[in-house]
């Protein structure tokens, strides 16, 4: 009886701590998910500036004049 009572505790704090890590693993993805978006946003102000000195003929610094690859 001790056995089994013993045993349905660990299982109910291997449950619980399985929830847990399920939703630290959820959160981890949003979180990705909105540094990936955050970094898009970026990456399109950075174009958007590229083209608008390249049109104005406006010389941009030598470490901003190679082509950043996206994500």
């Amino acid at each position: 009886m001790i056995c089994r009572v013993k045993r349905l505790e660990q299982k109910d704090e291997l449950e619980t701590e399985k929830s847990a890590e399920e939703r630290e693993r959820l959160r981890t993805i949003d979180d990705n998910r909105r540094m990936r978006e955050e970094i898009e946003a970026y990456y399109q102000k950075y174009e958007a500036i590229r083209k608008f000195a390249q049109e104005k003929g406006i010389a941009l610094p030598p470490e901003l004049e190679h082509d950043i690859p996206r994500l």
